[in-house]
């Protein structure tokens, strides 16, 4: 493991909230017709990095927030290049326009899913878990 669990998900939670913050600073800078740069470019990055860093978590099987993480980097896939190579022109507009509220609302959603799994796992069994893991 590259990090401990604890330091990676301290991690992993600041680059989420400053994705979601700069998100919605871009989305509104859309709105208002503002390519607002620098936001933009925090956005992407933060939204790359937060998408990566939740694949280092240790794993066993196929969660459904790894779906929402491989989405997520299909998504900015588009998303980057018709901003950074395509600049913007023609349909490269619409499909950035789309594909930038997508990676934000993907936050919205990849929150839900992680929450309402916690929401199944007992509260014995994640102190039986921790257990297990501090030993």
């Amino acid at each position: 493991m590259i990090f401990g669990t604890t330091t990676l998900a301290h991690v992993h939670v600041v680059l989420s909230l400053i994705a979601i913050l700069s998100g919605l600073v871009v989305v509104f800078g859309l709105l208002g017709s503002k390519r607002l740069d620098s936001w933009t470019a925090v956005f992407l990055f933060t939204t790359v990095l937060t998408s990566v860093t939740g694949f280092l978590f240790p794993f066993h099987k196929f969660l459904p927030s790894h779906g929402v993480g491989i989405i997520s980097l299909a998504v900015l896939a588009v998303a980057i290049p018709a901003r950074y190579v395509f600049h913007l022109a023609g349909g490269w507009r619409r499909t950035y326009v789309i594909t930038a509220t997508a990676a934000l609302y993907r936050f919205r959603l990849g929150g839900a899913v992680i929450h309402e799994g916690a929401n199944r796992i007992s509260p014995k069994s994640r102190t039986c878990n921790r257990q297990s893991v501090d030993s």
